[in-house]
């Protein structure tokens, strides 16, 4: 799990993993119970779809941060575990910085579309009428804290690079 020295990024992005994963957890039995109704009863909850959209967007936002400090993400590592160890440290604080480039990206413009909709009180577009900005703006939370551990690595990658470790 997430080392102590990650400091307060990554224990955020742990209990914003595990949130995300009860999250799921909940969508799914919410859903599976929808789809048993309708079976059993000819009869509907309503939203869980609309429901299990936000909890998706939710936990995978927040899942991202988790991803990155633990360093989860798919490589291919072919040609990168031939090259010497500087040269595999500046690749790897090249990628760190372009994500956090994409990051920032994702940070802002994800606030423009939370900043509309709490303008124009808008919501769903559907029976449940959920009032939009609170699922993006949970949604907006994780990708902060995502951007927060991708600027973290940057200094940890650019720091292995300074120190040629």
């Amino acid at each position: 799990m997430t080392d102590p020295a990650r400091g307060p990024v990554g224990t955020l992005a742990r209990w914003g993993v595990r949130s995300g994963g009860i999250l799921m957890l909940a969508a799914a039995l919410l859903v599976s119970f929808d789809v048993i109704a309708r079976k059993v009863f000819n009869a509907t909850i309503g939203g869980s779809d609309e429901l299990s959209g936000y909890a998706f967007a939710i936990a995978t936002a927040w899942s991202f941060a988790f991803v990155t400090i633990e360093r989860m993400n798919v490589r291919v590592d072919a040609l990168y575990r031939l090259l010497p160890a500087l040269s595999a440290r500046l690749l790897d604080l090249l990628s760190i910085l372009a994500m956090t480039a994409f990051a920032w990206l994702l940070v802002r413009y994800g606030w423009n579309v939370v900043d509309a909709s709490w303008r124009l009180s808008a919501r769903s577009n559907s029976a449940l009428a959920v009032v939009l900005w609170v699922p993006q703006l949970l949604w907006w939370l994780g990708l902060v804290v995502f951007l927060a551990a991708c600027a973290q690595q940057s200094i940890r990658a650019a720091n292995a690079v300074w120190r040629r470790s």
